[in-house]
């Protein structure tokens, strides 16, 4: 019984995807300006509390003048909360050659119980030189772990020979009253024209850890997924402690 239900709850939310990007991508400006492109993908993260996340992706978006607009399938693997469904839907708009606000809604459901929803939005500025920096907010509620508030600090450049480097830098308060930061550098190669190697390696504070229970994947930067609440009797020792983070991410661009 709870195995069709969990079937018949992957469906919905499998369908209800499916509209939405079809209708974004049918009614956006964005999609009057440019042809649809896409790509697959997989990735592979560890990250504080010896978390493992394995995902599968597909990516579909367009883009043009006034803004663009992405849709991504997911199927992950987490060792904490197990294996899931996700779908994200992401827009940009166009505010200056310049300026764009972006915003993302993000869906996990897993197999099991875990469930999650995840908001974020912000500018994105484009710099001399091909770079970039992005300053985004971030809500998270999850039933696995205390919801958190975070703000983030994203920059990305450009380089010769099919190289682009990036590096984040975040800040959490989760409703517990837990506080952390979070720090990651990457790097990402396309050695022909449809395909693209990714690599990030990062810090974290434990505290950012048992307030999200957070894995960074790298690519599309899936969001964050979570764990059940740390034992309060560990709590003040683990605010202490540091983790590393790392991710490897294959892409191949669709034609």
């Amino acid at each position: 019984m709870g195995s069709t239900t969990t079937r018949h709850e992957h469906l919905r939310w499998a369908l209800l995807l499916l509209v939405l990007s079809v209708v974004i991508l049918a009614v956006s400006p964005a999609a009057q300006a440019g042809p649809v492109s896409g790509s697959v993908g997989f990735d592979y993260s560890s990250g504080p509390e010896d978390q493992v996340t394995r995902a599968a992706l597909g990516v579909a978006g367009v883009g043009g003048k006034i803004g663009d607009v992405f849709v991504s399938g997911i199927r992950y693997d987490n060792n904490v909360v197990g294996p899931g469904l996700g779908g994200v839907v992401g827009l940009g708009l166009t505010i200056s050659p310049a300026w764009q606000l972006r915003a993302s809604a993000t869906r996990f459901v897993g197999d099991q119980d875990y469930r999650d929803w995840r908001f974020k939005a912000g500018p994105l500025v484009s710099l001399p030189r091909d770079a970039s920096l992005g300053i985004y907010y971030t809500r998270d509620e999850s039933n696995a772990a205390p919801h958190f508030d975070a703000g983030t600090a994203e920059a990305g450049l450009t380089l010769p020979a099919g190289f682009a480097s990036r590096a984040s830098i975040g800040v959490a308060s989760a409703a517990d009253g837990t506080n952390g930061w979070q720090a990651s550098m990457g790097l990402s190669w396309s050695p022909v024209p449809l395909l693209e190697l990714s690599g990030e390696v990062g810090l974290a504070e434990d505290a950012f850890a048992a307030g999200s229970r957070s894995a960074p994947t790298a690519g599309l930067r899936l969001p964050l997924l979570g764990g059940p609440s740390p034992d309060p009797t560990e709590q003040q020792a683990s605010d202490q402690r540091h983790s590393t983070t790392a991710s490897l991410g294959v892409r191949v661009r669709l034609p």
